[in-house]
């Protein structure tokens, strides 16, 4: 059972049109930034640049560093409850960095005060974008 009286079709409607609003967002910014091509080119140029991915691997960990000193003065405004432990944020064990994924995070312990920690794989960094 959903809460919604909405049919299938007008769910789909709904999407269609979102998806349109979303591309023309997409195109204008393009069109902004003086790219000249689709959004698929766009796309392909992204996952083709060198300057688009990291070269070393302390590049990726401070990537993060910088994004979570941006977004940390924000957080009260999406979260209710914040953390007292903190976090922090290092790379993968290098050990198993093959096989793990580009980013995980661990919950920190009251009981032992160790704070959480953000998992980011630095293995490769040539292959993970910006």
């Amino acid at each position: 059972m959903t809460t919604t009286f909405l049919t299938a079709p007008k769910i789909h409607e709904i999407g269609l049109a979102e998806v349109k609003t979303i591309h023309e967002r997409m195109d204008k910014l393009l069109k902004s930034a003086g790219f000249v091509g689709t959004r698929q080119e766009y796309a392909q140029k992204l996952h083709r640049e060198p300057e688009y991915f990291y070269t070393k691997r302390e590049e990726i960990i401070q990537g993060y560093q910088k994004l979570a000193e941006k977004i940390e003065p924000n957080l009260s405004l999406l979260f209710e409850k914040i953390p007292q432990l903190g976090y922090k944020i290092e790379p993968v064990p290098e050990h198993s960095e093959k096989s793990n994924p580009a980013a995980y995070y661990v919950p920190g312990t009251i009981s032992t005060q160790r704070p959480g920690i953000f998992f980011a794989n630095t293995y490769q960094p040539e292959k993970r974008p910006k």
